[in-house]
C-alpha cells in the first residue's frame, strides 16, 4: 500500500508542479481574454467527458476486487461502453454548441479538444484495472507522463504557432500517445479483453453504474457551469480571472486527498462490514488530510494578492479576492471525498446520485442568482456554499454521523492554529512570501506532529489495512 501511496503522491507532486508552471506560462502568454476562452472550451469538454465513463470504473474496481478472474470480461465491457458513450458525448457537444450559440472560433476549438477527450478517456481503462489490482504505481507513472508530455508539446505549439488552435492540437496528440501506451500496458499485463459479452451482463453492469454515471454528470456540470455562465454573462476576461484563482485551488486540494482515497478505496470496500475498523481509518485519515488542506487554505486566505501576483503577474490582480473566497471551499473537500466513496461501497448509488442532483440544482440556482449581479465573486460564493452543502447531503445519505466519526478535538486545534495564523498575517507587515511560507510550514508541521501524534495512529491503521489485505473474505 505504501508503495502505491507514495508513487501516487510523488506523481501528483511532479504532475502538479509541471502543470502549475505550464499553466502559468500559458496564462501569461495568452493573456486574460484568451486564457478565458481556453477555460471555457475545457469546461465544456469536461462536462462532455463525464458521459464517457458512465460510472463503470467504480463498479468494475469493486467487482474485480471480489472476483479477479473476471478482469478480462470487465475490460471488454468497459471498452464497449466507452465507445458507445463517446458517440453520445460528441452529440452532446454539438447540441450544446448549437443551443448556446457560441462564436464559430469557440466551436472549432471545442471539437479539436473533443479528440483529446476521447483519447484520454479510452486510455483511462488502464487506471481502472490498475486500481483493482493495487497497481496504482502504474497509474502514477502514466499520469506523470501525460502531464509532462502535455507541457512539452503545448510549449512547442505556443512557441512555434502562438495560438489556441495549435495548443489544443498538441493536447490531442499527447492524449493519443498516452492512450496507446495505456492500452499496450493493459494488454501486456492482463491479456486481450474478452469481447464475447452477453447482453444481460452488459445491461446489469449499466444498471449498477448508471446512478454513478448520472452523478458524475451532475458533479461535472456543477464543477464547470460557473465558467460557462461567466462566459455568457460576463465575457472571456471574467472567465480568465476566475480560472486563474481556480488554477491555484484545485491542484492543492487534489494533491492533499486524491492519492489517499485512490489507494484506500479497495481497503474501504473490504472494511464495509466492519464499522469499527472503518471508523478508525476514517478518523485518522480525515484528520491528516484536513490538517494539510487547512494549512494551505490559511496561506491562500492570508496572502491572496502576493500569491496571484507571483503566479500570474499584474494582469490577473483582480483575481485576488476571488482566490481568498475559493480557498474556503477546500475545507469541505476531504469530507465529501470520503463520504462519496462510502456511498459507493454501500451500494447506495441512487442516494449518491440524488445527493449530487440536489447539489447541482443548488449550484445552478446560486449561480443564476449571483453571477449576473456580482460576476466572479458571485460564482466563488456559490461554489463555497454548494461544496459545504454536499458534505451535509452525503452525510445524511451514507448514514455516517460526522459528530461520531471525526476527531473534533484535533480538528478544532488545527482550525484555531490556522485562524490565528491568518489574523497575525493580516495585521502584520510581512511581504516576503517565501520567508513567510517557510516559517509557517516549519511551525505548522511541528504543531501537527505534537497534536496529531502520527506514529501511534498510523501503526494502528497499518495493522487494520494489513488485516484487510490478508483476508479476502472481508
Amino acid at each position: 500500500m505504501l508503495k502505491n501511496y507514495f508513487s501516487l503522491v510523488m506523481s501528483e507532486i511532479v504532475s502538479r508542479v509541471v502543470s502549475f508552471i505550464w499553466i502559468i506560462h500559458m496564462a501569461r502568454y495568452l493573456g486574460v481574454a484568451d486564457y478565458g476562452r481556453y477555460s471555457t472550451v475545457m469546461a465544456m469538454i469536461g462536462i462532455a467527458t463525464s458521459f464517457l465513463d458512465l460510472g463503470v470504473n467504480f463498479i468494475i474496481i469493486r467487482e474485480v476486487v471480489k472476483k479477479p478472474e473476471m478482469v478480462r470480461k470487465y475490460m471488454g465491457a468497459q471498452i464497449y461502453l466507452r465507445i458507445f458513450m463517446a458517440v453520445l458525448a460528441l452529440v452532446f457537444i454539438w447540441f450544446n454548441l448549437e443551443w448556446s450559440n457560441f462564436p464559430r472560433d469557440i466551436k472549432i476549438l471545442v471539437f479539436i479538444a473533443g479528440l483529446h477527450m476521447i483519447f484520454h478517456n479510452i486510455g483511462m481503462i488502464g487506471d481502472t484495472v490498475f486500481a483493482a489490482f493495487s497497481k496504482q504505481y502504474l497509474t502514477a507513472i502514466m499520469h506523470t507522463a501525460h502531464n509532462v508530455g502535455w507541457a512539452i508539446l503545448g510549449f512547442y505549439a505556443l512557441t512555434t504557432h502562438g495560438n489556441l488552435k495549435a495548443l489544443l492540437v498538441a493536447m490531442a496528440v499527447n492524449s493519443l500517445i498516452i492512450c496507446a501506451i495505456y492500452l499496450w500496458l493493459v494488454l501486456s499485463i492482463f491479456g486481450m479483453p474478452d469481447f464475447t459479452i452477453e447482453l444481460p451482463f452488459l445491461t446489469h453492469l449499466v444498471r449498477l453504474s448508471l446512478p454513478i454515471g448520472l452523478t458524475a454528470i451532475f458533479a461535472s456540470v456543477f464543477q464547470r457551469i460557473d465558467k460557462l455562465m461567466l462566459s455568457k454573462f460576463c465575457g472571456p476576461v471574467e472567465v480568465g480571472l476566475y480560472s486563474a484563482a481556480s488554477t491555484l485551488i484545485y491542484p492543492i486540494q487534489d494533491l492533499t486527498w486524491c492519492a489517499a482515497i485512490i489507494v484506500l478505496y479497495p481497503y474501504m470496500a473490504k472494511l464495509n462490514e466492519h464499522p469499527a475498523e472503518f471508523k478508525a481509518v476514517f478518523r485518522v485519515v480525515i484528520s491528516w488530510i484536513f490538517a494539510a488542506i487547512a494549512g494551505c487554505t490559511a496561506m491562500l486566505v492570508a496572502f491572496p494578492q502576493q500569491i496571484i501576483h507571483f503566479a500570474f503577474g499584474s494582469k490577473y490582480v483582480e483575481s485576488t479576492h476571488v482566490l481568498g473566497i475559493l480557498a474556503l471551499q477546500m475545507l469541505s473537500v476531504p469530507f465529501h471525498g470520503f463520504l462519496a466513496r462510502r456511498l459507493l461501497i454501500q451500494n447506495k448509488q441512487k442516494a449518491y446520485g440524488v445527493a449530487n442532483f440536489f447539489a447541482l440544482i443548488t449550484n445552478l440556482g446560486l449561480n443564476f442568482a449571483m453571477i449576473p449581479k456580482w460576476g466572479i465573486f458571485g460564482a466563488a460564493v456559490a461554489c463555497v456554499i454548494t461544496n459545504s452543502l454536499i458534505v451535509f447531503y452525503y452525510s445524511i445519505c451514507s448514514g455516517i454521523s460526522l459528530a461520531d466519526h471525526l476527531d473534533w478535538g484535533k480538528l478544532t486545534w488545527v482550525s484555531v492554529f490556522c485562524l490565528v495564523s491568518i489574523l497575525i498575517a493580516k495585521f502584520s507587515s510581512f511581504t516576503n512570501l517565501f520567508v513567510v511560507s517557510l516559517i509557517f510550514s516549519t511551525i505548522y508541521l511541528a504543531f501537527l506532529f505534537w497534536t496529531l501524534k502520527p506514529k501511534k495512529e498510523w501503526e494502528k491503521i497499518a495493522g487494520i489495512l494489513q488485516f484487510a489485505k490478508q483476508n479476502p473474505a472481508i
